[in-house]
């Protein structure tokens, strides 16, 4: 069984780790460690140690995974090809509830809470991670689904 792919969702430190007119980027996307590094203000402390938690256990369980780019992976019915952030208000999530995966092949949505990111984030988010997830093979399994059993990811495997 390979490594699991790790996220680390954080605020950026030093001025040059974003490109300027930007207020998001991606480090390492085809890496073990996929980071996403926020200007401070765009969006809560809270939302991103959401996202490190929720991300920590997708990527952890094998519901998130990103496998080789062979012809049976680049058609896999679970390929994620698109990602979008969609702030709601807070009234459309349960209570307590800042951030939302939701998954309806081949369509990954983030609904976050109106207040816990700003629209100008979320606007960046999905085009980072839509080209992210269009260009390698992203897959999202539902709880106990797995992919196909001679895939080499599939933890069953091992």
């Amino acid at each position: 069984m390979r490594e699991a792919i790790q996220a680390c969702f954080r605020f950026a430190t030093d001025d040059d780790e974003i490109p300027e007119g930007r207020v998001v980027a991606l480090k390492d996307a085809d890496g073990p460690v996929v980071s996403v590094v926020i200007m401070p203000g765009e969006a809560t402390e809270r939302l991103l140690a959401t996202f490190n938690e929720q991300h920590r256990v997708a990527f952890e369980t094998g519901l998130w995974d990103r496998l080789d780019p062979t012809p049976e992976n680049l058609a896999h019915p679970l390929r994620a090809l698109e990602s979008v952030v969609q702030l709601r208000p807070g009234s459309e999530l349960p209570d307590g509830v800042l951030c939302m995966p939701m998954w309806r092949p081949p369509k990954h949505t983030f609904v976050i809470r109106e207040g816990e990111a700003t629209e100008r984030l979320a606007a960046e988010m999905t085009e980072l991670l839509t080209a992210m997830v269009q260009s390698a093979v992203w897959i999202q399994r539902a709880a106990g689904e797995d992919t196909d059993p001679a895939d080499p990811a599939d933890p069953a495997d091992s």
